[in-house]
């Protein structure tokens, strides 16, 4: 069996010592924490365009993706920030 990216031989069979180790254990966390934000990222998109797809019919948030140049994720936050509110004031 080949040691694993975090154990504790080095390819010529000494040890690593115990700042690298730690360096390579906060690595994996952190790669482990990229990976987390990427599935939870990927899954906002997949409910935004979700969002997107339903009220792809005849309204004004499907109308503003339809204009040229204007993304789903432009056209989602256009709608659900400034389209969809009522301004009394104005």
């Amino acid at each position: 069996m080949a040691p694993g990216p975090t154990s504790s031989l080095c390819n010529e069979g000494s040890t690593f010592p115990p700042s690298a180790r730690s360096l390579i254990t906060a690595a994996t966390r952190e790669l482990d924490r990229l990976q987390l934000l990427l599935a939870q990222i990927k899954m906002v998109e997949v409910e935004r365009d979700t969002l997107l797809d339903a009220e792809r019919a005849a309204t004004p948030a499907a109308m503003v993706l339809d204009i040229k140049g204007i993304g789903s994720e432009f056209a989602a936050v256009l709608w659900l920030e400034g389209l969809f509110r009522h301004f009394d004031n104005r």
